[in-house]
Formats: structure tokens, C-alpha cells, sequence
């Protein structure tokens, strides 16, 4: 009896430990978070961003917004492409940047290693701060679907403020 209690916990531990030794992460986190960044966030804000626009010419004041629904459908496009990187940014184990990058501007921007830790201490904060960045993305995403350039043009600045409050906490705090 004793030798078949014995037989029935050993194997229940082997196959607990075999379980979790071999479980692999649901994500992969290639990209890092700079990558991301600069491939995705960077360039898609400054699309829509610059999407709606008054300039004054020679010519007298140009207007600039979508008309067709080719360019509706492309900056719909770039607003779900944010949506995704929030999730991206926030996935568990990715790094700030590639091993032995430095920061872009070390007189105002923390390292990365620096940026990592203060992620690593202060993760519920980041990741509420992702979340920020995607909620902010909806008034934006419905001015699109709405083909309305007046709110599409109002709705950058909730995003531009959730970036903000990011960058102040993880990359510039107090430099």
C-alpha cells in the first residue's frame, strides 16, 4: 500500500514538473519595445496625426483631409495597427531594446536596461498605461468610421496626452 501511494505522488510530481518545464510563452517577443515603436507607433501617429491639416499659401489657406474611401480605409488601418502595438508593447518579456543599445539621447531619456527595471518594478502602471493608449485610439478609430475630420483631428490629442504620460513615467523621469 505504502509502495503504491509512493508510485502515485511520484508520478503526479514527475508529470507536474514535466508540465511546467516544458510550457513554452504564449507570445514572442522578437520586436522590442523600440522597435515597435519606431516600425508601428511612430510613423502610424504621424499619419493621423497629419491627416487633417490648414495651411496658409500664396494661394490663400489649403485644407487637407481624407475624401475617398481608400484613404478612410487607410487610416483605419493605422489606427487598428495601434490598437495592436499597445498589446504588443505590453506583452510579458519583451525587452525596451536590444542588448547593449543605448539611449537615443542620454541626457534626457533613461537607459534601456534603466527603462526595463522601472517597466519590471512598476508593471501594473505600464500596463494601465497600454491600455490608456488603446482606449484613447477609439474616439479616434470612430471619427474614421464616421469620415469625420474635424473629430478625426480632435481625437489626437487624448492620444498624444496618453503617450505623454508614458514617456514622463518610463523614459524621462527626472532627468
Amino acid at each position: 500500500m505504502q509502495k503504491l501511494l509512493f508510485m502515485i505522488v511520484g508520478g503526479m510530481l514527475i508529470a507536474l514538473a514535466s508540465a511546467c518545464k516544458g510550457k513554452e510563452p504564449d507570445a514572442r517577443t522578437t520586436p522590442t519595445i523600440r522597435e515597435i515603436m519606431a516600425s508601428t507607433v511612430a510613423p502610424n501617429t504621424d499619419t493621423l496625426f497629419n491627416a487633417v491639416s490648414s495651411s496658409v499659401t500664396p494661394q490663400g489657406v489649403e485644407e487637407k483631409s481624407p475624401h475617398t474611401d481608400a484613404e478612410w480605409a487607410d487610416l483605419r488601418k493605422k489606427a487598428m495597427d495601434l490598437m495592436e502595438a499597445s498589446d504588443l508593447i505590453a506583452t510579458p518579456g519583451r525587452l525596451v531594446a536590444h542588448r547593449g543599445e543605448q539611449a537615443k539621447n542620454p541626457l534626457v531619456q533613461l537607459s534601456p536596461e534603466e527603462i526595463e527595471a522601472l517597466i519590471g518594478k512598476e508593471r501594473a502602471s505600464w500596463i494601465q498605461l497600454a491600455h490608456d493608449f488603446h482606449e484613447s485610439l477609439q474616439p479616434m478609430l470612430k471619427a474614421i468610421d464616421a469620415k469625420n475630420p474635424a473629430a478625426l483631428s480632435e481625437s489626437s490629442v487624448a492620444i498624444d496626452a496618453t503617450c505623454q504620460a508614458c514617456h514622463m513615467k518610463f523614459w524621462y523621469p527626472e532627468k
